[in-house]
């Protein structure tokens, strides 16, 4: 968990970095209904150290879940404020409204009744942890 723990936390710590328009961010919403599913899905490319990565995060959960949707963000923000310290600043993002080709990097948080899967696709290897709420709540 710990390595998909680190990609996810990655991914939110350049969210936070990257807003430069905060009123349009505070106006869009975070999850939206698609198709009987909350969604929260990004795009982006990040710049570190002369390199580029494309970037699609996507958090789904069924909407008559019994989860509440802010949950699916709360924890999502949860496991950003675990790692935090370890990442660090030297990087750029740009936000796309959508993928150019193919993204280098895939993460996906699959919530469920049960529990909760993440999925974290890099370099053509696909990394995945599947928790119980019972096991998430007792690692964190």
């Amino acid at each position: 968990m710990k390595t998909t723990a680190t990609l996810i936390a990655l991914f939110f710590s350049l969210c936070t970095y990257a807003q430069t328009d905060w009123k349009q961010d505070l106006t869009e919403p975070a999850v939206e209904v698609i198709d009987g599913q909350y969604v929260a899905e990004d795009f982006m490319i990040i710049k570190s150290n002369g390199k580029t990565i494309q970037m699609h995060f996507l958090a789904t959960m069924p909407s008559d879940s019994f989860i509440h949707r802010d949950n699916m963000v709360m924890i999502s923000t949860m496991l950003l404020s675990e790692l935090m310290q370890e990442l660090g600043n030297d990087f750029e993002v740009e936000h796309l409204d959508s993928l150019i080709g193919d993204a280098d990097m895939e993460i996906k948080f699959t919530f469920q009744d049960a529990g909760l899967q993440v999925s974290a696709t890099y370099g053509g290897e696909v990394k995945r942890e599947t928790l119980t709420w019972e096991q998430y709540y007792a690692e964190h």
